[in-house]
């Protein structure tokens, strides 16, 4: 398996993104878009107040910055880390889905969660939805 530990060129580096079950060790920004390679939602929370969100979209596939080509493998009970270089926070992941591309997903605001999105195949999405713990 292929292991990422990357830094996304030309973006501060807020946050690091940790996934220890498929290796991934990234950091990013608050800044930087999917043209980087990862991209914080504009409704997130940063984590470390009451009650956050943080919604993360990534690209899988072939190609430069594609740190999301291994969500499919993760599973219920898997950790997540994300680290703001003050503290680590810790998520563990509830639910696995994949939708149809271009559907409405209902995110859950306000409960220390956190989405992670990145494609799959041509017509659909994978959504991993972690909670704090």
């Amino acid at each position: 398996m292929p292991y990422y530990k990357d830094v996304i060129p030309n973006v501060s580096n807020d946050i690091k993104i940790i996934i220890p079950s498929i290796h991934l060790d990234v950091y990013t920004s608050y800044e930087s878009t999917l043209k980087e390679g990862l991209e914080i939602h504009p409704l997130s929370s940063k984590p470390g107040y009451k009650n956050t969100t943080l919604i993360i979209s990534g690209h899988a596939g072939f190609g430069k910055n594609v740190y999301f080509n291994h969500l499919i493998e993760l599973k219920k009970g898997n950790e997540i880390i994300i680290d703001d270089f003050t503290y680590q926070y810790h998520y563990i992941i509830e639910e696995k889905e994949i939708v149809q591309k271009g559907n409405k997903y209902s995110f859950t605001f306000n409960e220390n969660y956190l989405y992670l999105i990145t494609c799959y195949k041509l017509d659909k999405q994978v959504i991993i939805k972690a909670k704090m713990t």
